[in-house]
């Protein structure tokens, strides 16, 4: 009996015809071929980026790093280190791939503040994805100084508070 945590019933309950679909067209992408490095790649690497966006387009799938990778025959972490500049990788290569993965950041972006993905997968997907991070608020540039006032100083700058008359206290 299989487990029935979200994350495995809900890849276990996709429909069959998404499974069918989303496979024969990864298929069908990895059969394009393995790219290499070699700058002389350079512009067989654009126009293969080009043809996996409009792939993406024509079958109505999600343009995402997984899927560019498996259309240019890489890992992910091979992208991540064309990206890095390791393995000789040209300065256009590095380029190329920051702006691919930007335009599919971008349509991360477009799903999420349209309302088409839920806000909460929208978030997960940033933080995981693109390394987006809480940030706690900035705290006031006077709240960060050291103390420089006197006590006479303090006291005259809150004089009325210190002059108004005790407050009952209650009975507990």
């Amino acid at each position: 009996m299989p487990k029935n945590n979200y994350p495995n019933a809900v890849i276990d309950n996709l429909p069959d015809e998404f499974v069918e679909n989303s496979i024969n067209s990864l298929q069908e992408l990895s059969a394009l071929g393995k790219i290499t490095c070699k700058p002389e790649q350079d512009e067989e690497f654009e126009r293969r980026v080009s043809q996996i966006i409009d792939f993406c387009k024509r079958k109505k799938m999600r343009p995402g790093v997984e899927t560019l990778c498996a259309g240019l025959g890489i890992t992910r972490q091979t992208l991540s280190d064309w990206e890095k500049g390791t393995f000789g990788a040209s300065e256009r290569r590095q380029e190329a791939v920051k702006q691919v993965k930007q335009l599919i950041y971008a349509f991360l972006e477009q799903a999420g503040m349209s309302g088409k993905i839920h806000p909460t997968t929208y978030i997960w997907l940033t933080k995981n994805w693109q390394k987006y991070r809480d940030n706690a608020p900035e705290e006031a540039e006077t709240a960060r100084q050291a103390v420089s006032r006197s006590a006479a100083e303090i006291a005259d700058r809150y004089k009325d508070a210190l002059e108004l008359p005790e407050m009952e206290r209650p009975k507990l």
